[in-house]
């Protein structure tokens, strides 16, 4: 008798929730709003695109002569700011169009962006990287991945997750 209460109880029991989950958002330009009313440009002279985020983080889009910038922003806190770039490669940044937010129990603690980063010479000598960096409270959380090896996909979300302290 007690067997079949366990067993029944087990079944009846939901299963874990996973540790962590991801989420994405587009930085498609069509999935971004451009400069406010006022017009305000970004530090080069171009306006910049608002992107949609997860929570309260967005992801801004800055233009230079040769290269887009994603950067992740907390609203309500202009001291934050979590530059999807990577530490290495040639300068010319083209980030991907999707943005992977890495969450703990529904809240996002780090960002994922694929960017293409190249010489002057477009294509001539060009890298990809999978750039990890940690939202607020989680700065610590900071990568650059090869995306051309296998696994790099996972490869990231490990140095996400690895680095999310569940004290």
């Amino acid at each position: 008798m007690i067997a079949i209460l366990f067993l029944q109880a087990s079944l009846a029991a939901k299963p874990a929730a996973p540790l962590f989950e991801s989420k994405y958002t587009s930085a498609k330009m069509e999935d971004c709003k451009g400069p406010d009313d006022d017009g305000e440009a970004d530090s080069h002279g171009e306006p910049a695109e608002e992107c949609p985020g997860i929570g309260s983080y967005f992801v801004m889009q800055n233009y230079s002569a040769n290269s887009t910038y994603n950067e992740v922003n907390l609203k309500g806190n202009d001291k934050f700011g979590a530059m999807l770039s990577p530490d290495k490669g040639y300068g010319n940044n083209m980030p991907g169009t999707k943005i992977e937010w890495r969450l703990h129990q529904g809240q996002p603690f780090a960002a994922i962006n694929r960017v293409t980063t190249c010489d002057d010479e477009p294509k001539k000598h060009c890298s990809e990287y999978l750039v990890v960096r940690g939202l607020l409270g989680h700065e610590k959380i900071h990568g650059d991945i090869d995306a051309k090896k296998p696994g790099a996909n996972e490869a990231a979300r490990a140095l996400a997750d690895d680095g999310f302290d569940l004290k």
